[in-house]
């Protein structure tokens, strides 16, 4: 089939699930295009990303109208909607399927649109989409939050897509409530890529990392939704030897530069907060798991998959999570390490102790390897690849691996 996959922002994990969408697709035997506009091609995103796998596609242009934020209109985005998913599109050949990446919020926007009997989608397009947050699976802290959840939900119900994905198990008994839903969604793994660099010295070396002492590690966009201000607290006020460190790895956002600078001034002077602000590499972000004893899942509130904590464990390094949403539910589900309140700084500062002190003698568990091998790129592949290979009259991929075999090993 010719297969577009349709990624509707350059940053976060949009061009990352679309070049790994689009590496599985090829690879099934497909001819792939990627939606992408002129601006994204100079972004680090895509250089990063995309651009090494450039032969295995051809690029359809996007017309966007770029707005403030660096990031297309939604009515643009839309209106490229409905001309690449168009009987004139299909209809020529150009098209045999399309798949969106991380879809939301677009999606709740295209189920708007269609109450209004505005289709955003020809409805003889077969589509899937990829849905990350899973805000429905989880208890409201407040009545607007469960409000705006139950119409999120409901957007999604009318958004016209045929096939919706998720990482997220917790949303399972929302989608299982009602037959009609759960015969358009499925759950997927979320890709993970095992670091190439297994021993703790060596990816030092390469990050430039002291040789000696423990460290907890934050990766990617440090700011204050991965709660790397709650991290720096606990810290702070842990007691631990002076060559213990918190390592801060990706650029720095939402004043957590100033509070490096301000809060963790006595710990940047004696060389036990190390921050490393600026975009980070895939392969330096994979050093960085294993140059670390633990890596910090300290996220404020998360509910979604978190691949920092998916990436720690095929590290075979473990976390310290918020004891809350995904990551509170998933690492001691899992065995991958540690949480804590992170928003109480006494109760952070003693997951910091308790879980660089356990660092030494934690190792994988069954159940912990287990995760790890669903949340492989192979296996995201070969659950991508489900709906089309149906549409095609052709088996899953072999090897496939189920959410339900990983929660069965274990289990007396």
């Amino acid at each position: 089939m010719r297969v577009l996959v349709f990624p509707f922002w350059e940053s976060g994990h949009y061009l990352n699930h679309a070049q790994l969408m689009a590496r599985a697709f090829a690879a099934d035997g497909h001819a792939v295009s990627i939606a992408l506009a002129d601006s994204w091609l100079s972004k680090s995103e895509y250089i990063e990303q995309v651009k090494p796998i450039e032969h295995l596609f051809t690029r359809e242009r996007l017309n966007l109208d770029v707005q403030a934020n660096g990031r297309g209109s939604s009515a643009s985005i839309m209106a490229e909607i409905a001309r690449l998913t168009s009987p004139r599109a299909m209809g020529s050949g150009k098209f045999d399927y399309v798949y969106f990446p991380t879809a939301d919020p677009i999606a709740q926007f295209m189920g708007a649109r269609r109450l209004t009997l505005r289709r955003v989608i020809n409805p003889a397009t077969p589509t899937e989409a990829l849905i990350i947050g899973a805000t429905r699976g989880y208890r409201a802290p407040s009545a607007l939050r469960r409000w705006r959840n139950l119409f999120a939900a409901r957007m999604l119900d009318f958004c016209g897509i045929d096939g919706l994905s998720t990482l997220d198990p917790v949303l399972l008994p929302w989608i299982n409530k009602r037959a009609a839903r759960a015969a358009r969604w499925q759950l997927i793994p979320d890709p993970c890529e095992r670091p190439p660099i297994s021993d703790k010295l060596e990816a030092r070396r390469r990050l430039g990392l002291p040789e000696d002492g423990r460290m907890i590690i934050a990766l990617g966009v440090i700011d204050r939704r991965k709660g790397a201000d709650l991290l720096l607290r606990g810290f702070l006020r842990a007691k631990l030897p002076p060559t213990d460190r918190l390592v801060l790895i990706g650029q720095h956002r939402e004043g957590v530069a100033e509070m490096v600078r301000t809060e963790g001034a006595s710990l940047l002077r004696d060389g036990r907060l190390i921050s490393i602000d600026r975009f980070v590499s895939t392969d330096d972000m994979l050093a960085g798991f294993s140059a670390a004893d633990v890596v910090g899942a300290t996220y404020a509130w998360h509910p979604a998959s978190a691949s920092i904590v998916i990436r720690a464990a095929a590290a075979e390094r473990p976390s310290l999570g918020n004891n809350n949403a995904w990551i509170g539910r998933t690492i001691p589900q899992f065995d991958l390490g540690w949480t804590a309140h992170a928003q109480d700084p006494d109760a952070m500062a003693r997951g910091v102790e308790e879980s660089l002190d356990g660092s030494a003698t934690w190792t994988p568990s069954a159940r912990c390897r287990a995760f790890v091998s669903y949340h492989t790129i192979e296996n995201f592949n070969a659950h991508v690849l489900r709906r089309i290979r149906r549409l095609e009259v052709r088996d899953d991929v072999a090897g496939l691996i189920s959410w339900d075999q990983v929660c069965q090993v274990g289990r007396g």
